[in-house]
C-alpha cells in the first residue's frame, strides 16, 4: 500500500512539473476612432492596433440601420500590428464595428 501511495505522489508531482506552453493572442490596443468615441461625422477610415503582430483579420463596419459600410477585404490593409479599412457611412448615429 505504501508503494502505491508513493507511486501516486510521484506521478502527481511529476505531471505538475511538466511545462505547459502558453499561447498568447493579440488583443485590442487602440483604434481610430477610439472605442466608444463620439465623432461629428461618420468615419471614412478605421484602424485597429493590436498588442502584437497579426497575420490576418477583418473589420466589418455597420451603420445605425445595420447596413455594412466598410469597403470589404479589397480595401483592407494589414501592417504588422495594425488593421485598416475604409468606410462610406453617411448616417448619423451609432456605428458598430466587428473585428
Amino acid at each position: 500500500m505504501k508503494r502505491l501511495l508513493l507511486l501516486c505522489a510521484v506521478a502527481i508531482v511529476g505531471s505538475s512539473a511538466v511545462a505547459i506552453p502558453a499561447f498568447a493572442h493579440p488583443a485590442y490596443k487602440d483604434s481610430s476612432p477610439q472605442s466608444g468615441a463620439t465623432v461629428s461625422q461618420p468615419p471614412t477610415e478605421l484602424w485597429i492596433d493590436f498588442t502584437e503582430s497579426i497575420e490576418s483579420g477583418t473589420i466589418s463596419i455597420y451603420d445605425p440601420c445595420g447596413d455594412q459600410v466598410d469597403h470589404g477585404d479589397e480595401e483592407m490593409n494589414l501592417t504588422k500590428d495594425r488593421l485598416t479599412t475604409a468606410a462610406h457611412g453617411d448616417r448619423a448615429g451609432t456605428y458598430r464595428v466587428q473585428w
